[in-house]
């Protein structure tokens, strides 16, 4: 699968910063000249995590950055990838369990902050190797936010709900193409509303 073509777009102006990039707050930040690279830098790495989905060492390099700036989602990222490379190898559940629970300490104080360009898209999501991964939404809403969606986030798992008569305008969405599952369970949509997706 190729890469999913994203663009991030950052207004050149920053005094002060007020917006999320990447899902990390940085309001307050003064806009001198370091600042204003460390936002260019912030933005190359995370578009390539956006680009690159499946792969971990984007998500690594993003990481190893925000390590360098003490910012706590550079442990997050790196436990969870830790986690992931785990759940392929038998006999290290005490390390897993070690590593889950700093990932799930990190995510209850941080991860409103995380996920908010996503959360007000008014969708449920689902983090995975430090970044949302899995979200839940309605699927009459997913053509309307598609775009907003994987500009935010390397999502690559979709579940959608009442997809009933909706999955034409689903499947019309070059957005799909990046996404590895989609679930259906429980979603109302029939064999005529799934052979319509296929169509699109």
């Amino acid at each position: 699968m190729g890469p999913s073509r994203t663009r991030l777009r950052f207004p050149r102006r920053i005094q002060p910063i007020s917006r999320r990039i990447g899902g990390r707050a940085l309001a307050g930040w003064p806009a001198n000249a370091d600042n204003r690279g460390a936002v260019r830098e912030n933005r190359i790495l995370y578009k390539d995590v956006l680009r690159w989905p499946e792969e971990d060492r984007p998500r690594a390099s993003y990481a190893d950055w925000l390590r360098g700036r003490r910012d706590p989602r550079a442990d997050f990222i790196g436990a969870q990838l830790r986690l992931h490379a785990l759940r392929r190898k038998p006999g290290s559940w005490g390390e897993y369990d070690e590593l889950e629970a700093q990932s799930e300490a990190l995510l209850a104080q941080h991860g409103a902050d995380w996920t908010a360009e996503v959360a007000k898209l008014g969708v449920e999501c689902r983090l995975d190797r430090g970044f949302v991964d899995l979200v839940t939404l309605e699927a009459a809403d997913f053509p309307n936010v598609a775009k907003k969606l994987f500009r935010a986030a390397p999502v690559l798992h979709l579940r959608l709900r009442n997809a009933a008569g909706m999955l034409a305008a689903v499947g019309q969405q070059p957005q799909l193409r990046q996404v590895v599952s989609l679930g259906l369970f429980r979603s109302g949509a029939t064999d005529a509303d799934v052979e319509a997706l296929c169509r699109s």
